[in-house]
């Protein structure tokens, strides 16, 4: 069984789905234009990325 900082990971978890809010609530908006809508869904998809990958090495180094 491997340790896990739970702390450390459920700020992550949090940090992700709010990142999936944002990006919810960005493509709902009446506010932004087409083109806005897509670069802002990238950039937060790229930050979507990043934060799971920060989970993933984080996993692999608990594990040894």
């Amino acid at each position: 069984m491997i340790k896990v900082d739970v702390n450390k990971h459920c700020s992550l978890n949090k940090a992700v789905r709010s990142l999936f809010y944002k990006k919810q609530n960005i493509n709902n908006s009446i506010y932004y234009s087409e083109e806005e809508k897509k670069l802002l869904t990238q950039e937060i998809e790229r930050d979507i990325y990043n934060t799971w990958e920060k989970i993933r090495y984080s996993l692999n180094m608990s594990k040894g």
